[in-house]
């Protein structure tokens, strides 16, 4: 992204505050962040359609997530900012209550481990939930859509009917 860097640079070629060129900088991070988490999204939710579906052909799957994800924008950034926030606040939890190098007993570096190993439970209990939270969201989606077109076809038949 080295245009985009060119382009932060061009802007605040001429100012003189460094907090003018820091703001740029953030907001071309948070940008390609924000590109980053919605090409993660979408193949999350490929992988998720490609088993719910069923469906023999993968690489039509990622063109049904995006229409997934940019279909239901708040829905789905909702649910990803909500359990990315869970996990941020979970490895901020860590941080705050893991145990330096410094462990000379046997029962703090058993301590230690142990606390590593929830950690790392908690990571992979997190990554399920995005999962599971993610498949949750798509089929309640899908079964809305299914109730519209019942609907749709309802209402074709009672207007053939009048």
């Amino acid at each position: 992204m080295s245009w985009l860097t060119d382009l932060v640079d061009n802007l605040t070629r001429e100012t003189i505050d460094e907090r003018v060129h820091f703001t740029y900088t953030l907001l071309k991070y948070l940008a390609f962040g924000l590109v980053l988490w919605t090409v993660n999204m979408i193949f999350d939710f490929a992988k998720i359609i490609t088993v719910v579906r069923d469906r023999g052909n993968v690489l039509t799957a990622p063109i049904k997530a995006a229409g997934v994800v940019f279909g239901n924008l708040g829905k789905t950034y909702g649910l990803y900012f909500i359990v990315g926030g869970l996990w941020i606040a979970l490895m901020l939890f860590y941080w705050l209550v893991a145990p330096g190098a410094g462990q000379s007993s046997w029962a703090a570096i058993l301590g230690t481990f142990l606390i590593g190993q929830l950690y790392i439970m908690s990571r992979i209990g997190t990554r399920c939930l995005f999962y599971s939270s993610q498949t949750a969201l798509y089929r309640g989606l899908e079964s809305q859509q299914d109730d519209r077109q019942d609907v749709a076809a309802e209402a074709a038949e009672v207007a053939e009917k009048i």
